[in-house]
């Protein structure tokens, strides 16, 4: 009975720890788009190259930044990356390469009211 016992218990915090695992490690870089009527701000993950759009002719413009913390410092972030698009034809596109010793995330806004239409992705590496 206690051989039985401690089987179970062996097997379930082996099994608490792969959770906590899958849940601790950012997401795997995939292609990943935040965006609304107003524009759009996109990762293409083959090649890592980001674009952003305004698709709107309403005077303002929409901004993308990818994020970088710097993991195992102290949880701070830096912008590696700003590209706006003020309502030219077409988009604007831009290569950063981003691997797997940071993680990094998605900011989007239209600038007609920031505090509207932010939007950002969970954190992602490669």
């Amino acid at each position: 009975m206690r051989k039985t016992w401690m089987t179970r218990i062996t097997l379930a915090g082996a099994m608490a720890m792969a959770m906590v695992g899958l849940m601790a490690s950012p997401a795997s870089a995939d292609n990943k788009s935040l965006g609304d009527s107003h524009g759009s701000f996109t990762f293409i993950d083959d090649g890592d190259m980001f674009e952003i759009c305004d698709e709107k002719a309403d005077g303002h413009g929409v901004i993308g930044r990818l994020v970088l913390v710097k993991a195992g410092i102290d949880g701070s972030f830096n912008y590696v990356l700003i590209l706006d698009d003020g309502g030219d034809a077409g988009c604007d596109k831009q290569g950063f390469n981003i691997g797997n010793l940071h993680s990094y995330r998605l900011e989007y806004w239209w600038e007609g009211n920031k505090g509207d239409t932010f939007q950002a992705t969970g954190w992602f590496n490669e």
